[in-house]
């Protein structure tokens, strides 16, 4: 990519393609240029997508879940079991 496409007096290389190379140099280029975009477009969408799951942890963190039933404590005078019959 970075080779001469002319000899030392300045003339075209007659070993190669020279139209050939530039064209091919020209379309490498270009997609160098559009993946280089792509990745920045990637790399934005992939922010704005942590930001937006991060935003949804704290705010789940915050309000309670409806489906969640909050422990109550329970009243010691309550029996939670009865006794039916004793036997020997």
């Amino acid at each position: 990519m970075k080779e001469p496409l002319v000899d030392n007096e300045g003339y075209p290389r007659n070993d190669i393609d020279v139209v050939a190379v530039r064209h091919a140099r020209r379309d490498i280029i270009c997609l160098q240029n559009e993946r280089r975009a792509l990745y920045e477009q990637i790399y934005s969408a992939l922010g704005e997508f942590h930001q937006q799951e991060k935003e949804k942890i704290v705010q789940s963190r915050n309000t309670p879940q409806p489906n969640q039933q909050q422990a109550e404590p329970m009243d010691c005078k309550q029996s939670f079991l009865g006794l039916v019959r004793i036997s020997r």
